[in-house]
């Protein structure tokens, strides 16, 4: 059974990436997914709101069906019980703080699906310095996250599979993520691998460390109760 779910989920993987690679030289669509801000003593980077609306501008519709919005937000600004509770993450209960995106299952009270990002967490872990420089490494840095996340809702609502929640979301912003790369900048598909690489390292190298400092600082989602 386990193996049959493995070559189907490779299956699976497959079309998808076929479905994308066929989308590849039509135009970005509009965005149907409303973007909210919602900010509590805090000042988000300039470019933040217009990056998160090309990124969804790179994402399939139909992925996003039943998406009701994606609120970008501080945590910082949050009340202490939304600092200090818990979730659960990879069958073990995390502290919320230092999470950097959230899906949100709806209701039964007609609540539709939603994602938070929580901008406050992705800013302090990227260089001002350098990110605006460079418009591939902050399309990376956040698509990775919001990707992530439209990655649980796909799961949820599209291509469910019976594996790990958080590793099929990983698997989702790696296709998506990589699809949108090669689509805004087609020009540079040569060298585009090996700068994506050193993208991915440098997430990863501050998600790390940010890891060490506080074991709560890596992407989660509620489970469905």
């Amino acid at each position: 059974m386990m193996r049959f779910a493995t070559e189907q989920s490779a299956r699976r993987d497959t079309c998808d990436s076929r479905e994308l690679a066929l989308n590849f030289f039509l135009p970005m669509p509009d965005v149907k997914v409303p973007i909210r801000e919602f900010y509590s003593d805090y000042q988000p980077p300039r470019y933040f709101r217009s990056t998160v609306a090309t990124l969804l501008k790179g994402v399939p519709e139909k992925y996003l069906q039943g998406l009701d919005c994606v609120v970008l937000t501080n945590q910082s600004g949050k009340s202490r019980q939304h600092r200090t509770g818990k979730i659960t993450s990879r069958k073990r209960r995390i502290k919320q703080w230092g999470c950097l995106g959230l899906y949100h299952h709806g209701n039964r009270n007609g609540q539709a699906p939603w994602i938070e990002i929580f901008v406050d967490h992705i800013a302090a872990q990227a260089h001002e310095s350098w990110i605006n420089l460079l418009p591939i490494a902050r399309y990376s840095m956040i698509g990775m996250v919001l990707y992530h996340e439209v990655g649980h809702h796909v799961h949820r609502t599209k291509r469910p599979e019976f594996r790990e929640p958080e590793d099929v979301a990983d698997q989702w912003s790696k296709t998506l993520l990589r699809q949108f790369l090669r689509r805004r900048y087609w020009y540079v598909r040569p060298v585009l691998r090996p700068i994506g690489k050193l993208c991915d390292l440098i997430v990863r190298g501050y998600s790390k460390r940010s890891s060490n400092n506080d074991r709560n600082s890596h992407l989660a989602a509620p489970r469905v109760k």
